[in-house]
């Protein structure tokens, strides 16, 4: 095919191209030289044509050419050629495209590839990158050597299907927190188990990465192994119990003693040596006082505080405590009151441990307010209930708000009186309140006081399995142990709502309940009635262990039905769920639970 003859218009054309173009002869002599070029190689146009171009010059060929303008900066050029006829005779067209700064920009993208994989090969922490659907896309040598599994056979899959067993309903709400309110979210002590079967724990911070106003591109699962550190610390909380527990013997026994001098047993005693004597037998009291705040703390640390719930009036359970230390109040000349929206507030709790939890807020608003008043304040809506306890005291800093409840602390606040605390009282508050699904907080003003509030769910029948299943699994991720859900179904209940009086009903469905409640396992197992459904969630119970209580369950069941001759009318179906292996979350092991049930009546 004979090479094309360059028209006049296409001058024109190359002229005012961005690109440079060269015409060079057979002998690779400069010919024609359009403006571009120039900027290019750093020379005028009539300084080129003449010249030898003295680059390779084969057509068809794309060739990358560095350039060194006279000023020293290097250019770098594509260069690509092609057959022509230029005055009657063959020549070649070559073109050069200026690449500098695309090239440039490749580097500095390279450069800072190679930045970015040094900084993250440099952290010793575990770096996991998810997807918005929670699959894999990056896994750093640190997950590798924590969870015992390469980044190529975990790259691509779901976090939830990757070799190794999570505490996914713990990372997928915390997914879906970080996703909805686009911001950091921390995970504490996320149980898991590698693929041989070894579990611990990670603590992780779940980080949203998207560009200015786009969606989530993907998540950073930012952590470190904490295993250890909870091993020390359940040796720690041991230790605590073991020696808090020797403590009371030889203490109860001196108690005892200093009791039997002061109310003269053995002889009488002086005024001196009596007021001495009440001077230790209050510091043993005292004494006996933080032994006993480190049990309880230990135990809410270690997951082994029983819960006793019952139906409570929570308006009540104020009154008792704002009772006791009105006496105290007065002395102060501090103004002690109380508000309530009104006189019944029903909350599914251990009565006990909110009376605490109300006397150790009670008592420091009135320990640190020497004028003014406390308050503690009732409110509700449809989900929970909010008490708040109010003071005029000295409140705390901003600089020590942070560390309110940590253990130990003092903050150098003047107690205006009395004792010094053990630093204690707040940390196990904060413990019990959440150990009811609550919410613990405080705002204070240094000089102004300070507003303690605390939340508890309320009474909702329908609500309580869930929350008790909830606690268990809790215990059970904590603990490295199981929590089994047994129930009970009343098969066909829309037709024994019709065939017996609702108090008949129900005073045999409460029967059975409080009878599978005498036969429960251990003081921490909980059991529900509601409508036809009964329910026992068994802490620490593994699935063997769970298959029995059902069994047995069942067998008391039929006994009573039979004894009161209502086997013919009334059957019961029962199935069980344990986690983690059934499901991870509290709805899902109701669902197994039930689904157990009726496969079994099919």
């Amino acid at each position: 095919m004979k090479p094309p003859v360059l028209s006049d218009d296409f001058y024109t054309i190359i002229n005012q191209a961005a690109d440079g173009v060269v015409v060079v002869d057979r002998e690779g002599v400069v010919r024609f030289v359009n403006t571009a070029l120039e900027a290019i190689s750093g020379r005028r146009v009539e300084g080129l044509v003449g010249q030898t171009l003295g680059l390779p010059v084969g057509p068809g060929k794309i060739t990358e050419v560095h350039v060194v303008l006279r000023g020293g900066e290097p250019r770098i050029a594509e260069m690509r050629t092609a057959e022509i006829q230029w005055q009657g005779r063959p020549a070649r067209l070559i073109f050069f495209h200026d690449i500098t700064d695309r090239r440039r920009a490749d580097e500095a993208i390279r450069q800072a590839h190679r930045q970015t994989e040094l900084l993250l090969s440099s952290i010793t922490s575990i770096l996991i990158g998810v997807t918005p659907k929670a699959c894999i896309n990056y896994w750093n040598s640190v997950a590798e050597s924590t969870f015992r599994i390469s980044a190529s056979e975990v790259m691509g899959q779901p976090l939830a299907h990757c070799g190794i067993q999570w505490d996914m309903s713990k990372i997928e709400t915390g997914l879906s927190e970080c996703r909805r309110k686009n911001v950091s979210v921390q995970l504490d002590d996320v149980l898991y188990q590698r693929p041989d079967g070894e579990k611990g724990f990670v603590g992780l911070t779940l980080i949203p990465i998207q560009e200015d106003g786009e969606e989530h591109l993907w998540y950073l699962l930012f952590g470190a192994e904490v295993t250890k550190r909870r091993q020390l610390e359940r040796l720690k909380d041991e230790f605590i119990s073991t020696v808090s527990h020797e403590l009371r013997t030889p203490l109860s026994i001196t108690k005892e003693g200093i009791s039997l001098v002061l109310d003269k047993v053995p002889g009488p005693i002086n005024v001196r040596q009596q007021k001495i004597l009440l001077t230790s037998r209050d510091n043993i009291d005292r004494l006996a006082r933080i032994i006993d705040s480190l049990l309880d703390i230990s135990k809410i640390e270690a997951g082994r505080v029983e819960l006793k719930k019952g139906l409570f009036n929570m308006v009540d359970l104020v009154q008792q405590v704002v009772s006791s230390f009105e006496p105290r109040a007065k002395e102060k000349g501090v103004l002690l009151k109380v508000f309530a929206p009104k006189k019944n507030i029903e909350v599914y709790v251990d009565g006990d441990k909110i009376v605490q939890v109300l006397t150790n807020l009670v008592a420091n608003a009135i320990r640190f307010t020497d004028q003014g008043y406390v308050e503690v304040a009732l409110s509700e809506d449809d989900e929970e209930l909010e008490c708040s306890v109010i003071d005029t005291g000295v409140g705390f800093s901003k600089e020590d708000l942070p560390r309110v409840f940590t253990k130990f602390q003092q903050f150098g606040r003047s107690p205006g009186g009395g004792e010094q605390g053990t630093g204690l009282g707040l940390v196990i508050a904060k413990g019990l309140v959440e150990l009811h699904n609550g919410k613990i907080w405080v705002e204070s003003t240094l000089g102004k006081g300070t507003h303690f509030t605390f939340t508890l769910p309320k009474y909702v029948k329908e609500r309580l399995l869930k929350d008790s299943v909830s606690y268990g699994i809790k215990l059970a991720a904590k603990n490295e142990s199981w929590t089994s859900l047994v129930m009970g179904m009343a098969s066909d209940y829309e037709r024994l709502t019709k065939q017996f009086p609702a108090a008949k009903l129900q005073e045999v469905f409460q029967d059975v309940s409080n009878m599978l409640k005498g036969s429960l396992r251990q003081t921490g197992d909980d059991t529900f009635q509601d409508g036809g459904e009964l329910a026992v969630v068994l802490t620490d119970c593994n699935k063997d262990s769970a298959l029995r209580v059902k069994a047995r369950m069942h067998k008391i069941v039929e006994n009573y039905l039979v004894q009161h001759a209502l086997s013919d009318k009334i059957q019961f179906l029962f199935g069980c769920a344990t986690f983690p292996e059934d499901a991870e979350d509290a709805a899902g092991l109701i669902h197994k639970a039930k689904e157990d049930g009726l496969r079994g009546r099919a």
